[in-house]
């Protein structure tokens, strides 16, 4: 009798404890309860709920600093061969940010890139990298004609004045016969992948603008890589 006694009042016990388990359940108080069971276990979900809040903060900053930092994006881009060169005619689309135009304003050069890569596809071994050359773009104001000019070519000796910053910038997101590589360094019915991307060069900014580079991406103008794939 003794043990059934013992038996019915752990069943007791259990029973308690667990219409308690449940009416915490409802009331959303489940941790705390926990708590007073295992603490080891409230620690481990205070820890796992930290990281999830941070992995969704960080998310969401990196959501909006990817929009806010997409101010230069490829709209077209065409490889086509010719009788002595491999040439792309491409389009992007430019928006300075707002320090960027304040720095220009005030005498500051801008320098735009244009990254060029060419690989050579092969089936049983690593793709074949193709040298290919940059080409770089200055953009200045001058304040004495109110006037925008765009400087081009390998030793940006080419250069034109525009009244506004739009028709400068026209100039510079506008690629045309823009040659990759000599056809003799290419080889017939072989497979090119073409990869093409627009930047500032920020290299080529003062020193103390930039170390502003490294504290805001307002300071960082990038495409994305755009990739053609061509048989010449």
């Amino acid at each position: 009798m003794k043990w059934r006694t013992a038996l019915a009042g752990r069943q007791q016990k259990n029973t308690q404890s667990r219409r308690l388990f449940l009416r915490l359940v409802r009331e959303n108080r489940l941790v705390s309860y926990r708590a007073r069971i295992d603490p080891a276990t409230t620690q481990a979900l205070a820890c796992r709920s930290a990281i999830t809040w941070a992995l969704a903060l960080l998310l969401v900053w990196l959501t909006i600093a990817s929009v806010a930092a997409e101010t230069i994006a490829v709209r077209s881009a065409l490889v086509r061969p010719t009788e002595d060169a491999l040439v792309i005619d491409a389009e992007f689309d430019i928006t300075l940010t707002a320090p960027l135009e304040a720095a220009l304003l005030r005498g500051t050069p801008l320098y735009f890139a244009l990254d060029t890569e060419i690989t050579r596809r092969r089936a049983y071994w690593f793709d074949d990298s193709l040298p290919s050359a940059q080409s770089v773009r200055r953009l200045t104001y001058s304040p004495l004609t109110s006037s925008y000019r765009v400087d081009t070519g390998r030793t940006l000796s080419g250069s034109a004045n525009y009244p506004t910053l739009e028709e400068a910038l026209r100039q510079i997101r506008l690629i045309r016969g823009r040659s990759l590589v000599d056809k003799k360094e290419l080889r017939n019915g072989a497979i090119y992948e073409v990869s093409i991307r627009l930047r500032l060069d920020t290299t080529q900014l003062p020193k103390p603008l930039q170390v502003n580079t490294l504290v805001s991406r307002e300071w960082s103008l990038i495409s994305d890589w755009y990739r053609v794939v061509v048989t010449p």
